[in-house]
Formats: C-alpha cells, sequence, structure tokens
C-alpha cells in the first residue's frame, strides 16, 4: 500500500465523572483521531484509524501539539510512503523516533493507523499480525478513582463484583488514614477469585514511607503495589525489602526503560501502556522482555477510545503473560465515537474484524 492522505482531528470526550488519582484530576479528555488513507494493490483507496490519547498530566503531550507533531514531523514521512510487511512498519517506528525523541501517544496514533490500514489490506487482525492470540477475551479491571469517602468507595467496589469484575485496582497516596480504612474494608470482599490491587502514583515518595505503608496493610489479600515511588532505583530498594508484590509503571515507557528495570530487579510485574511505550511493536518489545525474565504484566490505560482500546486488547490477546488489563475508557468515557467493540463480564473481546476490528460511527 502507499499512503497517500493524512487527516486529524480534534476529539473532546465527556468522563462519567472526575478520574481522580496522586497526581491530580481528569474532567475531561481532549484527543485526536488521526486517519491515514492509504492505495492498496488493486488502487482502492484504504483507510485505517488511530488516537492520540494520553493526558497531557502524564507525557505532557496536547491536542494541539498532537496535531503540529503530525502535520510537522510524520507528514513528510508517511506522504508516498509504501508499506506492506510489519518490517516496513519496524522501520517506520525507528524512523519516527530520529526524526522527534518525544511525543510517545502521537507515534502510537500513527503506527495505530498503519497496522489497521494493513490488517484490512491483508484481510487480518493486528494479533494474526503479530504472531497468535492466545485468548479469546482479555479480563478488564474495574479501577477504584481516588475518594476520601470511605463508605461510597466500599459501595462502588461491591457494586463492581455484582457487574462480574473480579480485578479491582484501588487508587490510592494522598490521605493515609482513609487509604488504609478503604483498604480494609475492600479486603472484606476479596477471595481466591479476586484481584485487589493498589496503585499508589508515586504517592508515597520515599523508600521509608512506602514500607512503613506496606507494613501496615502486608497481612490483607492485595495482589500487588504499583508505584509507591517512580524512580526504578529506589523501586528495587522498595521491592528487595517489600513482603508484597510491586509494579513498576511511570519509571518504565519503552523496552529501554524495561532493560533497566530489569536490570536493576526493580519490581515483580510490569504495567505496560501502548501509549506510554511510543506504539504496540514497542509494547510488544516490553512484553517479550517480561516474560523471559518472568516478570507478569498488566496491560494499563491512558482512559483510551475503543480506537486505543481495541489496540492494547489485541496485544493482550498475545500472552498469558497477561494478567489482566485496565483499559477503563470502555466504561468511563460517555462518548462513543466507535463500533465493534464487545464487552463481557468482567472482560473485553478480542475483535474479530481485520485490523483493529472497530470502525468509526
Amino acid at each position: 500500500m502507499i499512503i497517500k492522505e493524512i487527516r486529524t482531528k480534534k476529539i473532546d470526550l465527556s468522563l462519567r465523572k472526575p478520574f481522580i488519582f496522586a497526581l491530580g484530576e481528569i474532567k475531561e479528555l481532549n484527543y485526536g483521531l488521526l486517519e491515514l488513507f492509504a492505495e492498496d494493490k488493486e488502487g482502492e483507496i484504504r483507510r485505517g484509524i488511530g488516537e492520540f490519547a494520553c493526558p497531557w498530566i502524564i507525557t505532557g503531550e496536547t491536542q494541539a501539539g498532537f496535531i503540529e507533531v503530525i502535520d510537522k514531523f510524520f507528514k513528510p514521512i508517511l506522504i508516498g510512503r509504501e508499506i506492506n510487511s510489519i518490517d516496513d512498519i519496524r522501520v517506520l517506528v525507528k524512523e519516527m523516533e530520529k526524526v522527534i525523541p518525544f511525543n510517545p501517544s502521537s507515534k502510537a496514533a500513527v503506527e495505530m493507523a498503519v497496522f489497521d490500514l494493513l490488517g484490512k489490506i491483508e484481510g487480518s487482525p493486528i494479533n494474526l499480525l503479530l504472531g497468535n492470540k492466545v485468548k479469546d477475551e482479555v479480563k478488564l479491571t474495574y479501577v477504584l478513582t481516588m475518594s476520601n469517602d470511605v463508605k461510597s468507595c466500599f459501595e462502588e467496589a461491591k457494586r463492581a463484583i455484582q457487574q462480574g469484575f473480579n480485578c479491582l485496582k484501588l487508587k490510592v497516596g494522598n490521605d493515609d488514614q482513609s487509604d488504609l480504612e478503604k483498604i480494609k474494608l475492600i479486603n472484606q470482599l476479596v477471595d481466591k477469585n479476586i484481584i485487589f490491587s493498589l496503585d499508589v502514583n508515586e504517592g508515597w515518595k520515599t523508600v521509608e514511607k512506602s514500607l512503613e505503608m506496606i507494613d501496615k496493610i502486608k497481612d490483607y489479600s492485595i495482589a500487588w503495589i504499583e508505584d509507591p515511588v517512580r524512580n526504578s532505583s529506589e523501586l528495587a530498594k522498595i521491592t528487595e525489602k517489600s513482603p508484597l508484590k510491586i509494579m513498576a509503571d511511570a519509571s518504565l515507557w519503552g523496552p529501554e526503560d524495561a532493560k533497566i528495570i530489569i536490570a536493576q530487579k526493580a519490581c515483580h510485574l510490569f504495567n505496560i501502556k501502548l501509549h506510554e511505550a511510543g506504539g504496540i511493536l514497542r509494547a510488544k518489545e516490553i512484553l517479550d522482555l517480561a516474560e523471559n525474565n518472568n516478570i507478569k504484566c498488566i496491560i494499563g490505560s491512558c482512559i483510551e477510545t475503543d480506537i486505543g482500546t481495541a489496540a492494547s486488547v489485541h496485544l493482550a490477546s498475545l500472552s498469558e503473560n497477561i494478567i489482566t488489563t485496565e483499559l477503563v475508557g470502555v466504561y468511563e468515557i460517555t462518548d462513543k465515537i466507535t463500533s465493534g467493540l464487545e464487552l463481557v463480564s468482567g472482560g473485553i473481546k478480542v475483535p474479530p474484524g481485520s485490523g483493529l476490528g472497530v470502525r468509526l460511527l
């Protein structure tokens, strides 16, 4: 296929409630849609879609910045480009890295749209382009955002379990007392069939504070604690002494970081986010490194629409090493812009259609 045209569009999306965590509060999403048009061998024009979906508070990228990056940096290397295989996409990814060193979500949007195009032309879902799926559906975690209202948080956790979720994650890190109360109450709901984890989002700040808090909750049924601190060398000190498993997220962006974290023995688990990694291929590199080093993973969220969610589901379907996904956009975003993604009790089905398997409404 030969890429002929690129279009970008702003997408402003509403959330059912503010998404609150230790780093701040997200009230709405200011994202971007990317459409790539390419000519196939028969001369037919085909369309692939991708999305820029990462809140400014996470990567520093903005909606306007996404559009400028596409227009200024990526259009010149895309228009007229021939792509017929994953190897061609790998070359494109490396070229984007050379053109601009940052903006991982903007790069992910481009790569996502190219994968969608290639899959449609080949008549294949993305997971089959990457290898082969081992799951027809992936687990979905229900994330309890930060709140000092202990009772309402407990009731929300109870409702999530009643709705079929068997993975719960609680955001903590701002108020120790209410956090401890919530952990104690929610732990009463947890049995061997429920995975319960904590996400601190660096809120405990120091190794000493982290170990102090871990000691207070060590006897609860907590599967892992995510990001008590950001720095991987400090995370390693916590991991060495913690009786509970530690997950890396904020210190894990690309495969380069994964190699450092593995060398430092800084965690027990990885949270892989496609939009932070810079796309599907770089996220899969992290997954492969994790598998080779006996590190379990989850696929995390940047509160994507169904476009980015579908890409992450395809990735998650490739490995039994993925415990769950946290693709919260499917229940936090009130505006639907695509069709094709199917939810099941506590999970998401892998889209069977070609490419991403979702279509714009």
